[in-house]
């Protein structure tokens, strides 16, 4: 009976042992509110351990995904905290702040791609986000992206017609374009950060390209071009480059591997037509650069070009009415430059909102034209 007792208690000691090591556990367990207290105090070796155990113990943990991100970001590993802010938003798709805070530290890691990529998550779901909007124009633009900078603006005007500000950075990037001296410096800064970036690749063998460096673009083109093998851009830069290069088989292998997505392009009819001219298929060739010219009248270099091959095959009449039209876009956008370069968006007025709206008309702008008109009919 004596045995029983004293194994008796020590049960009732070892139970109690257990349990007082279980609330130790409990009261050491990781919390957000125990990471917060640490990073507050500086600690942040220390939290990033507690934000760790959580996610780690609970992968939809939505508030330890956002500290983590905070928590990293102080630390300047920004790649982590990116990453870190990408599991966040992907478990609340709402969250485009979280979403907008990840774009940025890709884009403080020289990661463009993975910006864009996030950039654009934002707007999928909060398509009037100014922020991101912004971001994604700038990082068009410095890519040389003319044609997709042109394309997203004008798609945030079908939503919100009248907007200026949209209206003017339209205006300021068709007059005054992308310079590729001005640019190549912060794609080499990027290419060296973060190299193997199809999209940077492409942007910095252009910038060589169009300041004399063929055999510096060459490799880059290529690379991007095959590691972008359905992007239209890449095949259309890298067909125009061989063809200026005298490599007209290469050129035509890269219209030829686009040519089912390419046709609804107009630059795919633009360089068809080019190298038909070349190899001496001149009708074959109007008819390519027609079709160019319907499927985006405002490019004054294809109404040029059709006008003097329309000449050189005797149909004067059609070519001296392109050619009219030539310069009448070719005033026009003159004057835009002047209005443009002499800060008259500065000091915005009716008049001046008429006199773009008829500008951009007369350009084949119409969805330009009718921001400018509707800014005009609400201005006093």
């Amino acid at each position: 009976m004596r045995g029983f007792r004293i194994a008796w208690r020590l049960g009732i000691i070892g139970g109690g042992a257990a349990l007082l090591l279980i609330l130790v556990w409990w009261l050491r367990r990781p919390t957000v509110a125990a990471a917060e207290a640490e990073l507050r105090a500086g600690n942040l070796a220390v939290a990033e351990t507690i934000a760790n155990r959580l996610v780690l113990r609970d992968s939809k943990d939505l508030s330890a995904w956002k500290l983590l991100g905070r928590i990293r970001e102080e630390r300047r590993d920004l790649p982590g905290a990116a990453a870190a802010y990408r599991s966040a938003a992907d478990l609340n798709s709402a969250l485009s702040d979280v979403r907008l805070r990840e774009a940025m530290c890709w884009l403080q890691s020289a990661r463009l791609e993975d910006c864009e990529r996030a950039l654009r998550a934002v707007l999928a779901t909060k398509p009037d986000d100014e922020t991101a909007q912004t971001e994604l124009q700038w990082l068009l633009f410095n890519q040389l992206r003319s044609r997709e900078l042109e394309t997203f603006l004008e798609g945030i005007l079908e939503r919100n017609p009248a907007n200026f500000r949209v209206l003017y950075h339209l205006l300021q990037s068709n007059q005054r374009p992308p310079n590729p001296r001005e640019t190549v410096g912060k794609m080499e800064q990027v290419q060296q950060m973060h190299p193997g970036q199809p999209s940077i690749e492409l942007a910095l063998g252009r910038c060589y390209w169009k300041l004399g460096e063929p055999q510096r673009a060459r490799p880059l083109l290529e690379s991007a071009q095959r590691q972008l093998p359905n992007n239209l851009e890449a095949a259309f830069t890298w067909a125009e480059f061989n063809f200026e290069a005298d490599d007209v088989p290469a050129a035509q292998a890269a219209l030829d591997r686009v040519a089912a997505a390419g046709q609804a392009d107009d630059r795919w009819w633009w360089l068809s037509g080019r190298l038909q001219n070349y190899r001496g298929e001149v009708s074959a060739a109007i008819q390519s650069l027609t079709r160019a010219t319907e499927l985006r009248g405002r490019e004054i270099a294809y109404r040029t070009t059709l006008a003097t091959w329309l000449h050189t095959t005797g149909q004067v009449d059609a070519a001296r009415e392109q050619h009219e039209r030539v310069q009448q876009m070719r005033q026009a956008d003159q004057q835009l430059y002047i209005i443009v370069s002499r800060g008259d968006l500065e000091r915005p007025h009716q008049r001046l909102y008429a006199k773009l709206a008829t500008l951009c008309t007369v350009l084949e702008r119409p969805i330009q034209a009718d921001g400018w008109r509707r800014l005009s009919a609400v201005s006093p």
